[in-house]
């Protein structure tokens, strides 16, 4: 099976006019808004064809700068060339890159719109950054009806429809947290806006708290979202969402099945999987559970300090504080100097996770021990009816 680089190949050679846009093109043009486009996308209306963004990008950046990056930001930016050298991309052109990450009003929303040489556009929201700002929000989703993220994504949405034709269809999109934006801004932009919009994507991206689903305006676009999961899917089975989604195979094991360049691709399609594992299934069990046992205040309370504890380290991306001994080491020392309060309130709400899990796992095993027993019990009657006989 090919991933996105070989979609480029197979399918490159086909027009949109020819062939519309479809779930593959969905996934490579939101994994392309993980690229850093700053001064190579210009954050107004102003139209820059993909050949110029790819001149401007790379007299920027070398690809050994982006080798070195983390996910998921080293490979977005080598879909540019490949992008560009193909007919069904080649004339296409970008327009509004913004990238507005504040700790101060707790805001990670990125995007780019994509001008289609079939006459639609694109509006693609980014995932989660390396902030600990964007993490923090992607928390704060389990609690808050609005964050400043998803404000912003819908501003964003209204202002790229003020530059375009009131004709132009729209299409709008996302990966993980991006996802939950494109829903978010396509529900709530302004009324005459949704009227335009064709279509959402979102892939493996989360949902929202009961609130927000019960609306009328979320409502009225249900039937427009195309919603793609991994079979081992976790981030996009968080909070409700009321939408089937699609079940896609991977080529990656367990967490790593969210990086989209794992989505196995043919022809034009995402490729379907079996259906969700055991442990997809458990892990949203495990989670739903605990996150709904948790009232608002809590969450955060729990999210607050959380998060202090990683800033008080210094750090300002989540790789800080993870990826080595000494990052480990600043974070229990953090730990350590924080008040009794906040450290009460971590202790306690990552205790009730584990005993969550620790629930759902003795409820599975249990009753698969009882499965066993009533096959043995079957067996059993059988075995003593033919011996009779």
């Amino acid at each position: 099976m090919g991933n996105l680089f070989d979609y480029l190949e197979w399918r490159g050679d086909l027009p949109l006019r020819d062939v519309p846009l479809g779930e593959a093109d969905n996934v490579l043009l939101c994994e392309l808004a993980y690229a850093d486009l700053e001064g190579s996308v210009p954050g107004d209306g102003t139209l820059v064809p993909i050949d110029e963004v790819c001149e401007r990008f790379w007299s920027r950046h070398t690809e050994e700068e982006i080798k070195k990056d983390v996910e998921p930001f080293r490979m977005p930016p080598m879909l540019l060339n490949p992008t560009r050298d193909t007919e069904r991309f080649g004339k296409m052109k970008l327009s509004h890159f913004v990238n507005s990450v504040s700790g101060e009003s707790g805001e990670q929303m990125s995007a780019v719109t994509f001008h289609l040489d079939d006459g639609t556009v694109f509006v693609a929201f980014r995932g989660t950054d390396k902030s600990l700002v964007g993490w923090k929000e992607d928390f704060c989703l389990s609690y808050m009806e609005r964050t400043a993220g998803q404000k912003k994504a819908v501003d964003y949405l209204n202002r790229v429809a003020d530059s375009l034709p009131a004709d132009v269809k729209i299409r709008v999109g996302g990966h993980s947290k991006g996802g939950n934006f494109a829903i978010y801004a396509s529900c709530f932009c302004r009324e005459a806006l949704r009227e335009r919009i064709t279509e959402i994507y979102t892939n493996d991206g989360p949902g929202f708290i009961d609130s927000i689903t019960k609306t009328r305006e979320y409502e009225q676009m249900l039937s427009r979202i195309r919603s793609f999961i991994p079979e081992l899917s976790i981030f996009g089975l968080l909070l409700e969402t009321r939408f089937p989604h699609t079940i896609i195979r991977s080529s990656a094991k367990g967490i790593m099945q969210h990086d989209a360049f794992s989505w196995e691709i043919m022809g034009g399609r995402v490729v379907r999987g079996a259906g969700r594992t055991e442990g997809s299934i458990l892990v949203e069990q495990v989670l739903d559970k605990w996150i709904k046992g948790i009232p608002a205040e809590k969450k955060k309370e729990f999210i607050d300090s959380l998060f202090d504890m990683f800033a008080r380290t210094g750090a300002e991306q989540l790789t800080d504080v993870t990826r080595n001994f000494l990052g480990s080491y600043m974070l229990i020392k953090s730990f350590l100097g924080m008040g009794e309060r906040d450290q009460k309130i971590l202790v306690d709400t990552l205790s009730s996770l584990f005993r969550s899990g620790a629930d759902r796992m003795y409820q599975e095993l249990s009753s698969r021990l009882n499965d066993k027993k009533d096959e043995a019990k079957d067996l059993e009657a059988e075995g003593a009816k033919t011996v009779e006989k």
